[in-house]
């Protein structure tokens, strides 16, 4: 059966279409608008319609104006003390084909998504969309552009249950990437080169082929990022072991010193006992063969929406010496909800 195709909307009414549904959605969410004062990085000010959503990352401000011609701004920001509202992304969607800017709507079977082609404004300028790209590595998504297939970054679905999360998620992540570049790293790199060897495993991980999978798959990328946010936070400062990722280890515990993988994670966003977990299986030997040794302890993550199925997936993989943990925003826990931090000092100084 043929996966279903992913493809940018172009055609004016239904870009307009997608944001009437994505302002019913976020009026769902956050309940009825006020009007906020919203500052720009070149000093501009206007008043918009701005809706309030709680969120595992605190109060996230949609900004949206009353008005538009050919781009409709769709304004991001998560409250802060002391912090004038001023938007921490701005995704602003061309009402017909303009490559030159970079937010977008996809259609994928039933579903609408909200998606950017990767470019981002900072302080010092404009972050570049390979340095974009590095850092979205783990989302990155093909699509039908018209003419050609190019790569976006998918933001959230707009009849996903968990969009207001997936929309945190995202703002976070692009505060993440501001951070960086505004520290001068603009190399947002994923790996050293040893963590970068290698093509097993690489590519999509999978073709869809119903709209259920559809929707999981993209959650690949939030649950991957709020991960690696978990393992670095519990990890921050401690002088033995590091966190990394490549294009093959969604996300791995190393020894600074000799560069092994004390713990390998492998992000898979379907329980069902098909192609993702099977292939999560010899996903994760591998990565132990070629990043760890004997020693190196194994854990599927799955999306926490899929825990009523993930005690049977735990009891088979409990056979083969691989942990389940479940996941949400940036909380993990495993399967009895013992939490990260417990798991990981267990599993690291046995």
């Amino acid at each position: 059966m043929e996966g279903i195709v992913r493809e940018i909307l172009t055609a004016t009414r239904e870009i307009r279409a997608a944001i009437t549904l994505f302002r019913k959605r976020i009026r769902a969410l956050g309940g009825n608008a006020t009007r906020k004062e919203w500052v720009f990085p070149n000093g501009e000010r206007d008043d918009l319609a701005t809706y309030s959503i709680k969120t595992q990352h605190g109060d996230l401000l949609v900004g949206l104006p009353d008005k538009w011609t050919n781009r409709v701004p769709h304004l991001f920001c998560l409250a802060r003390d002391g912090r004038a509202l001023s938007p921490d992304v701005e995704v602003n969607i061309p009402t017909s084909l303009n490559r030159n800017v970079s937010g977008a709507y996809l259609r994928e079977g039933k579903s609408i998504w909200l998606c950017t082609r990767g470019d981002f404004t900072a302080y010092r300028g404009k972050i570049s969309r390979q340095v974009s790209f590095s850092h979205f590595d783990k989302w990155l998504v093909d699509v039908q552009d018209t003419d050609r297939v190019t790569q976006v970054i998918p933001v959230a679905a707009l009849d996903s249950k968990t969009l207001d999360a997936d929309l945190a998620e995202f703002v976070m992540s692009v505060i993440e990437l501001k951070d960086t570049h505004k520290a001068g790293a603009d190399d947002v790199a994923v790996g050293d080169a040893h963590w970068g060897e290698g093509d097993e495993f690489e590519g999509k991980k999978n073709k869809t082929t119903t709209a259920d999978t559809v929707t999981f798959e993209y959650l690949h990328g939030p649950l991957c990022n709020g991960l690696q946010y978990a393992l670095r936070s519990l990890l921050k400062g401690d002088r033995s072991f590091g966190v990394k990722r490549n294009r093959n280890v969604d996300s791995a515990v190393v020894h600074l010193n000799s560069d092994v993988a004390r713990l390998i994670f492998e992000v898979k966003t379907s329980s069902d006992f098909s192609g993702q977990l099977y292939s999560a299986i010899g996903q994760l030997f591998h990565y132990r063969h070629k990043f760890g040794d004997p020693k190196t302890h194994l854990f599927l993550v799955l999306p926490r929406t899929h825990s009523e199925q993930a005690g049977r997936v735990s009891d088979f993989f409990s056979t083969l010496g691989i942990d389940v943990l479940l996941g949400e925003g940036r909380m993990f826990t495993d399967i009895g909800g013992r939490p990260l931090k417990a798991i990981i000092d267990a599993r690291l100084r046995a």
